[in-house]
């Protein structure tokens, strides 16, 4: 079967957008092997683009992870999420708006 290779135009652009949460995983950590690195793949509801972010999978409040949350719940996280956990791939579908303030970089 041929290998179809294509440019990558599938990250949104600039902007504000309306998206759900496509996908939650643990991925390989590039910069440090030994730690954990959570990958989130956020799908647009009106264009067949998507854009993923990296994070650790601590809620800091100086991190992504919690921010975003907090985003998808529509609330501050309570003490006990903060403390206890709660399972993250509970906000697969759930719908929320982005802003994307820059999309392309030196790397691509």
């Amino acid at each position: 079967m041929p290998i179809m290779v294509k440019e990558n135009t599938s990250i949104l652009d600039a902007g504000m957008h309306n998206v759900a949460v496509e996908d939650i995983e643990f991925v390989e950590n590039k910069y440090d092997p030994d730690k954990e690195r959570l990958q989130i793949t956020l799908q647009s509801l009106d264009e067949e683009k998507s854009i993923r972010f990296w994070t650790s999978p601590n809620l800091s409040p100086k991190g992504k992870l919690m921010p975003f949350c907090e985003a998808v719940l529509e609330r501050p996280l309570n003490d006990g999420e903060k403390t206890e956990g709660f399972d993250i791939e509970e906000f697969i579908g759930k719908k929320l708006c982005v802003i994307v303030k820059s999309v392309d970089t030196e790397n691509g």
